[in-house]
């Protein structure tokens, strides 16, 4: 089994191991090592500066860990995933397109997605269909970059964006 610690969950300082390590994600990910795990995940990967990117990227391939899943879609303040609009579709993959960047700099192959808020406009089911609808769109061009497309297991709040 791959074990990869987070070296950011709730937020970019939100560390798993704090008081071993300090905040630093390069220290964090030198600590990793050391415990043996296979990589680390990082839920703010892309919120992260460019530089950080690249040096979490080199700090990962001197140890020999893998790069564990990090969130594509960071758009929360409209529906995207959930809709069916153009404006939406276009969205994704603008997103898409930057974490494939940021792919790069880590040598990531995992991203996660999550909904992001409901449309309150559409039923429930028409929004499952949506998204599912979405991931497909959005296939092709993870598939030709060699990123596989996850979908996180969320709550109900989330999904009727009662955050």
């Amino acid at each position: 089994m791959k074990f990869a610690p987070h070296i950011g969950l709730n937020s970019p300082d939100d560390v798993m191991f704090r008081y071993h390590a300090g905040a630093d994600p390069i220290d964090q990910i030198k600590f990793i090592a050391d415990r043996g795990f296979a990589g680390i995940e990082d839920n703010f990967l892309k919120m992260r500066p460019v530089e950080i990117q690249e040096k979490i990227g080199q700090e990962l391939a001197k140890h020999d860990l893998e790069m564990g899943c990090f969130v594509n879609n960071l758009i929360f303040d409209r529906p995207t995933f959930t809709s069916d609009s153009t404006e939406a579709r276009e969205a994704l993959l603008e997103q898409l397109r930057e974490t494939i960047e940021v792919a790069k700099r880590v040598n990531g192959k995992y991203v996660t997605n999550v909904s992001g808020p409901s449309d309150p406009s559409l039923e429930r089911d028409y929004q499952t269909v949506n998204f599912i609808e979405n991931l497909k769109y959005c296939a092709e061009l993870a598939e030709s970059a060699g990123i596989t497309l996850g979908i996180e297991a969320i709550t109900g709040k989330i999904w009727h964006g009662t955050f």
